[in-house]
């Protein structure tokens, strides 16, 4: 390859990532027009997004999806409550004899009114 030929690559290859940083860059024009792009667009986007999320919020499947997850973080959040309440009523039932043997009673009642 001769001299002349070196320096027309270098300049292809040159002017090639020249315009491949101009496109991509941070800097980049591209990102301005997209910005602009948008924003003169921006009434139509809020108002398909607005559609989509009406449509969505009021579906059956959403509407039970959300259910759901309330329904399971809410018994989730009461158990983990009540694992203490338990905890807490079995903890005075071993520590008090009275308490037991009052309890034991009411079981044997309960049994002996079953038959």
């Amino acid at each position: 390859m001769d001299l002349e030929q070196q320096i027309l690559s270098k300049v292809n290859e040159g002017v090639s990532k020249a315009i491949i940083e101009a496109i991509t860059g941070y800097a980049s024009p591209l990102t301005l027009y997209a910005k602009q792009t948008i924003e003169k667009h921006a009434g139509e986007i809020q108002t398909i997004m607005d559609s989509a999320l009406t449509q969505t919020i009021s579906s059956k499947e959403f509407k039970l999806a959300v259910k759901e997850c309330f329904t399971h973080k809410l018994a989730k959040t009461l158990m983990a409550k009540m694992e203490g309440e338990v905890e807490k009523a079995a903890t005075l039932f071993r520590q008090d004899p009275v308490r037991r043997a009052k309890v034991i009673a009411i079981i044997e009642k309960i049994i002996q009114e079953q038959e």
